[in-house]
């Protein structure tokens, strides 16, 4: 079942990845430093506008701008450890992988390949590894740094104003919606573009390795089976291409309500003295990029199910 199916994939992720630990251990490292780097930076908007802009606090401008500096290089050198470790690990498996298929097929018999399909052969060699190579870059770079920068971003906005954060929990709903319809349609028609994708291949390979043979039909009863083939490949690039945008777009909507509500209720207790200018707008800095995590790992999640 789908169960021992995970667990299966787990234990070969593991296995695959257990030499390269170091290098997992530091490009994680390098995504908590990044996340603790952007947190640090929401709280530096507030002290931006109330300390500087309003009360033109030269001294307080120059140790802001030192304080940007150093979590910047720090966000910086988070970034370098994640986008370049992971990728190092992945490879070596990568390669240990497309060795190992090589190695496979230069030492089969040639009867293991009667019966079978040359398309689905060079698929697996190809399209295989390379599907598993961009689910590893989602599980090592993306989900980790996503994940620690959503909590980071949580506990930022209710320990800046709760108030304003139930407001935003109050438009979570439109999220779920979001992530629900649109997200499932993209998971659906994904899938469906991969397989339009694998048929498109291997028709293309059957024509090309018997090409005498092909020669024996009709040319329009070739044509006709490569323009269905060709036609349900756009059909599903187009779909998975409109999914895609609305998605986006219904997320951006759902964000300018959270954020109008936010506004206006921040707003009202800046006028009336419970608020400043620069907690608002430090409180929104965090929530964009909490909208922008939580988008990215939902993406993410959907092509590695």
């Amino acid at each position: 079942n789908s169960q021992e199916l995970k667990i299966i994939a787990l234990r070969f992720i593991y296995q695959r990845f257990r030499p390269y630990w170091i290098l997992l251990f530091f490009s994680l490292l390098g995504s908590l430093i990044e996340a603790g780097s952007l947190s640090g930076l929401t709280f530096i908007v507030k002290d931006v506008i109330d300390k500087v802009f309003i009360e033109k606090n030269l001294e307080k401008l120059k140790l802001i701008i030192l304080l940007i500096l150093g979590l910047a290089i720090l966000k910086q050198i988070g970034f370098i450890l994640k986008e370049y470790l992971f990728p190092l690990a992945l490879a070596k498996v990568v390669k240990n992988i497309r060795e190992e298929i090589f190695n496979k097929i230069i030492n089969a018999d040639f009867s293991a390949f009667l019966g079978k399909k040359y398309g689905d052969i060079l698929s697996r060699a190809t399209n295989d590894v390379e599907a598993f190579r961009n689910s590893m870059i989602f599980l090592g770079i993306d989900l980790f740094t996503q994940i620690f920068t959503v909590v980071a971003m949580v506990f930022v906005l209710v320990y800046m104003d709760w108030k304003l954060f139930v407001i935003f929990l109050v438009a979570t709903p439109l999220f779920a919606l979001s992530f629900n319809y649109f997200g499932n349609k993209r998971k659906k028609y994904s899938q469906k573009l991969q397989e339009s994708v694998s048929e498109y291949t291997q028709f293309l390979n059957q024509v090309i390795s018997g090409l005498e043979t092909v020669k024996l039909f009709k040319k329009e009863f070739i044509i006709k089976i490569f323009e269905k083939i060709n036609q349900t490949f756009f059909k599903n690039q187009r779909k998975n291409a409109l999914y895609d945008v609305f998605f986006l777009s219904s997320i951006e909507v759902a964000s300018y309500f959270a954020a109008s509500g936010i506004i206006l209720y921040g707003g009202i207790r800046i006028i009336n003295g419970e608020l400043t200018t620069g907690e608002l707008f430090s409180f929104l800095s965090a929530l964009l990029i909490l909208v922008n995590s939580i988008q990215i790992l939902q993406r993410g999640l959907l092509q590695v199910k």
